[in-house]
């Protein structure tokens, strides 16, 4: 029971005001040396057993996954009750009765109490607006990424078809083919122009041999190697 002198007797200002008389939360020592630096709570064995739960790669949950766990374990999103609706007078007359049947601590006590029930009401709505924001700044920033990748992709198009039309400008089809007949009919006359070569030559040595000289043999050994060291030519064509 608080006296009628406690100077706590009068409402203390909100809790968002740097002067309030709200609640006070005390904050262990962690360090080293101090008794709670060693303590682990039980609890906290669930997260080392599951090394994927904290894993770099894994989307965090959306807003309406988070907001539905806190509804499980116990703390919902929102306030889901009629105190967004107004309260009608025969309402107010009944808490104002009893009220009145309440001690002058009690009475302390429950506005504490609806001030601490406003400021986190109050909290939880910024957080909501800066959920939004987030979710906001986060679709901006998806929607830059695209547009200057989907620019780079269609420079690099642009580039490509360029090139392209470039190398048939320089180097048409029909230029090739024509290129490729040439160096056919090219091919072709060297092949015919050895052969008959060889045939003036074996008719030569064959007449050398019928009137008793012997052919050069430096020349001719010389001929044959390079006609073997030549590649891709074939005179039976």
């Amino acid at each position: 029971m608080v006296s009628e002198t406690d100077p706590m007797d009068v409402f203390p200002l909100t809790p968002d005001s740097k002067c309030s008389g709200g609640a006070y939360y005390h904050i262990a020592d962690t360090s080293p040396g101090s008794e709670w630096g060693h303590a682990k709570h039980p609890g906290l064995n669930h997260a080392e057993n599951h090394p994927d739960s904290s894993h770099p790669f894994r989307p965090p949950p959306c807003f309406q996954d988070a907001h539905t766990f806190d509804n499980l374990v116990g703390r919902p999103a929102c306030d889901n009750n009629n105190q967004s609706q107004p309260s009608d007078s025969n309402s107010n007359e009944i808490f104002l009765k009893h009220l009145d049947g309440l001690s002058p601590a009690s009475c302390r006590f429950i506005v504490h109490y609806k001030e601490a029930v406003r400021e986190r009401q109050r909290m939880r709505l910024f957080t909501t607006y800066w959920e939004l924001e987030e979710t906001n700044r986060l679709h901006t920033l998806l929607m830059s990424l695209y547009a200057e990748e989907n620019s780079e992709f269609r420079r690099a198009e642009q580039e490509t078809e360029e090139l392209l039309k470039a190398l048939i400008t320089k180097q048409s089809p029909s230029r090739v083919a024509a290129d490729v007949d040439f160096l056919t009919a090219v091919r072709q006359q060297n092949k015919t122009s050895l052969r008959e070569t060889d045939a003036r030559l074996d008719l030569l040595k064959d007449r050398v041999t019928q009137i008793g000289m012997h052919p050069f043999r430096s020349s001719t050994d010389g001929l044959n190697n390079t006609c073997r060291s030549s590649p891709m030519i074939a005179t039976d064509a």
